[in-house]
């Protein structure tokens, strides 16, 4: 199962549902630290840098995790994801 979710430029949250189709747009994910230097910032600095990429073209940007993937689901909470319901 997975996790969605979604945040608007202007940091507001959307509510609605996913199909089992993922929406059209941009996503962040994809981004893996070796253990031996998670906790300094690397993930956050990484997405927030694709972040200012996508409100250049966009003001709507997506991610999915697994939804075991605390970490993710974290590192996204911080940045004014919210999740969208299935």
């Amino acid at each position: 199962m997975r996790t969605s979710g979604v945040r608007e430029q202007d940091g507001a949250s959307l509510s609605g549902r996913i199909s089992g189709e993922a929406s059209a747009g941009h996503y962040v994910g994809g981004v893996m630290v070796k253990p031996s230097r998670r906790c300094r910032g690397f993930a956050s600095a990484l997405t927030q840098a694709r972040l200012m990429w996508i409100w250049s073209h966009s003001d709507r940007a997506y991610y999915f995790a697994n939804e075991h993937n605390t970490a993710s689901i974290r590192l996204h909470e911080t940045l004014s994801f919210r999740p969208l319901p299935f």
